[in-house]
């Protein structure tokens, strides 16, 4: 099962993002950001929970044409460079450059330090209701 972005041709700003990547009922991710086709992703200020054991590496996912930018992104508490881990993994390199500036960019917040206090109680399952 796979609920997460796949990006192909366009522009896609992902931001503020909390990604669980534990497995749940029987259901592990396989990524959290595939760029394919010339996407051009910009990814900031995102945090992911990963299980021991887990690979950064393996967060992302992309056919060797895609793109993905940005930075202040988490993995467990720690700045991570995810396209970086992913291309040393990786056959198909993910470019790291896009053309494009994200200019919505209202209520974005700059850290994602506290993302996972924050959204544990202001989004999910069973939090709206």
């Amino acid at each position: 099962m796979q609920r997460a972005p796949l990006a192909r041709i366009g522009q896609i700003h992902l931001y503020n993002n909390l990604y669980d990547t534990t497995t749940l009922n029987g259901y592990a991710p396989k990524y959290s950001i595939d760029s394919r086709a010339k996407a051009q992703v910009v990814a900031e200020h995102n945090a992911w929970r990963l299980p021991a054991g887990a690979k950064a590496a393996k967060l992302l996912s992309g056919d060797g044409t895609g793109a993905i930018a940005g930075g202040g992104n988490l993995v467990n508490g720690t700045a991570t460079d995810l396209v970086a881990a992913y291309n040393a993994a990786s056959s198909k390199k993910i470019k790291t450059t896009v053309n494009w500036k994200p200019a919505l960019t209202a209520g974005l917040q700059t850290s994602a330090k506290n993302l996972v206090t924050e959204l544990a109680t202001t989004t999910g399952v069973g939090v709206l209701k």
